[in-house]
């Protein structure tokens, strides 16, 4: 029975033994850990403070850049001769200035002969004005109404150039006149078309003093004009890197 009652006891002893290290143990775990977890908590709960300021990124692009509005004028031979190209590099151009000339022998002629003849109608004019001018104040003769010894006598008609006749050739002339005045006018903007204008308020890239005649010569630029505003991008490929914001930590 004292051996039994011996076993007893040990077993007993040593329950509450190995009891007491597992409570050991645990409360050692639990210590060890719950300074790192009070730090985990204080280190999710610490507050920053953003720093006022510029954020920088960077930007990869790859493309062309062109001007917003540009202008280019190529060799017409349908206009003639190249006469003159009257602006140079990095000369400021403003809408309507001129910027190529050129020379035509045949449109040079059809305006001289418009204004000649614009100028020939109007002295036939002032010649008819100034006839009819006269006819109008020339005293008409008095004749006898009727026979010999008549006290009773009557003006005579104007002869020739009555003002009547007068007016009507007057109606022809101006006719020929305003004829001539369209045929003018058509030959002026023939001459026009002679000088290449700017359509655009801008600087001028590119000028070409050495144009070719041949037929081939149209595609050639003589003068190129890009306009002052802003450039466009045009972009085959972008990359964007994606900003970092600084934080003070206070």
């Amino acid at each position: 029975m004292k051996k039994n009652s011996k076993a007893k006891k040990w077993q007993l002893y040593s329950a509450i033994g190995a009891a007491s290290v597992v409570v050991l143990g645990a409360g050692g775990i639990l210590l060890f850990r719950q300074p790192s977890q009070i730090a985990v908590k204080d280190e999710a709960t610490h507050l920053v403070v953003a720093k006022e300021g510029s954020v920088a990124s960077s930007v990869l692009l790859s493309g062309t850049v062109t001007a917003k509005n540009e202008q280019y004028v190529y060799f017409d031979a349908s206009k003639g001769d190249l006469d003159e190209i009257l602006v140079s590099v990095g000369d400021k151009v403003s809408e309507g200035q001129a910027l190529v000339k050129y020379s035509s022998s045949e449109a040079q002629a059809a305006y001289d002969s418009a204004s000649r003849a614009v100028a020939k109608a109007d002295r036939h004019i002032n010649e008819l004005n100034q006839a009819r001018n006269e006819a109008a104040s020339a005293p008409q003769l008095p004749v006898s109404a009727g026979g010999e010894g008549a006290a009773a006598q009557t003006p005579a008609p104007v002869s020739g150039n009555s003002v009547s006749s007068i007016d009507a050739q007057l109606g022809d002339a101006r006719d020929a006149r305003a004829d001539a005045a369209a045929q003018l006018s058509k030959a002026q903007s023939q001459l026009d078309a002679m000088t290449v204008l700017s359509t655009l308020e801008g600087t001028v890239v590119e000028v070409n003093r050495n144009v070719s005649k041949s037929p081939t010569g149209a595609s050639q630029v003589v003068v190129h004009v890009v306009s002052n505003e802003t450039c466009k991008l045009r972009v085959n490929y972008l990359n964007i890197i994606l900003p970092t914001y600084l934080l003070d930590k206070k």
